[in-house]
């Protein structure tokens, strides 16, 4: 009987470890590949429009991307608090100059469908404008106008963009240039 159970124990066991080794994961070499070939066509989107004077190697546009992303997803955190001191500090200088004049204001305030809304200075260009346009954005990629230039964007099913953010470099740092009225 002692045999038996040995016997039996020992087909289970050499069963159980074949059946074990047998589904070993495949390597991952195909995902790698599927990955990498993904990276290279964003890779060609993104620089696909920049003059030619202009070059961003991958390793760049890797960077960038993810400083970009990065940014992205603090500036999503300050519009949930509503943090305009916290966003001041992602905005262009010239962004800012330029919606801190009264005309500038006034020409955006003009161009809101909501006649109601009034906008009296950059921080109410922040409630009003800034986080309702992009509260719900999915940027998927970027896309360079130049070296320093970015477009943040969200890639339809048609393969339309549409542009969440613009962001310029700025004493080596990305901030979001808004759009002029």
């Amino acid at each position: 009987m002692k045999r038996i159970i040995f016997i039996a124990l020992t087909i289970f066991s050499t069963v159980f470890v074949s059946i074990s080794c047998g589904s070993t994961p495949q390597p991952k070499s195909e995902t790698a590949k599927v990955d990498q070939q993904k990276t290279d066509d964003e890779y060609q989107r993104s620089v696909g429009q920049i003059s030619q004077g202009d070059s961003v190697s991958k390793e760049e546009f890797i960077a960038d991307k993810t400083e970009i992303i990065n940014i992205i997803k603090e500036l999503q955190k300050i519009m949930d608090k509503q943090d305009y001191q916290g966003w001041l500090k992602y905005i262009s200088r010239s962004s800012i100059q330029y919606y801190s004049s009264p005309v500038n204001i006034r020409k955006a305030n003009k161009r809101l469908p909501d006649k109601t809304i009034v906008l009296n200075g950059l921080e109410d260009y922040f409630k009003y404008v800034f986080i309702p346009s992009r509260k719900a954005s999915q940027v998927d990629e970027i896309r360079y106008v130049s070296k320093t230039a970015v477009k943040a964007v969200q890639v339809q099913e048609d393969s339309s963009i549409f542009v969440y953010y613009n962001f310029e470099k700025e004493d080596g740092a990305w901030k979001v240039k808004l759009p002029t009225v």
